[in-house]
């Protein structure tokens, strides 16, 4: 005996009970991953693909110190973790939405062999090694 997937047995069954059945397309779903780049080069402990932005409270660069904080429509603000604003004001009250945030490593890698200097006139200068 064959086996019969869902639409042929409906398909027997119409036709033996004399119905007519319309039809049955069959429809796809395409999912598309949906990736944010990450151009703060920032990781997140327990995060993924979320929209990351610097405070401007304390602005905070490269090779410092820094956590994050869940808001309530942009994502997760990246903070030192000296800023006061963080500590007084959101570390206080709402402790939960705190994030472990880390610099990538590579924040500074070179992809190319090209590198930026400074030249007597102060003027940006390219050469390459």
């Amino acid at each position: 005996m064959g086996e019969l997937n869902t639409s042929a047995l409906v398909d027997k069954l119409a036709d033996k009970l004399g119905l007519k059945t319309p039809p049955v397309q069959e429809a796809t779903i395409e999912i598309k991953p949906v990736s944010r780049p990450n151009k703060y080069k920032i990781d997140l402990e327990g995060l993924d693909n979320v929209e990351i932005h610097l405070a401007k409270c304390c602005s905070p660069v490269h090779s410092e110190p820094i956590a994050g904080f869940i808001t309530l429509s942009s994502g997760v603000s990246i903070h030192k973790q000296s800023c006061a604003e963080f500590f007084y004001a959101l570390i206080e009250k709402e402790p939960e939405r705190v994030v472990i945030a880390h610099w990538q490593e590579h924040f500074w890698a070179i992809s190319t062999n090209r590198h930026h200097c400074r030249s007597h006139t102060k003027r940006w200068a390219f050469y390459v090694i």
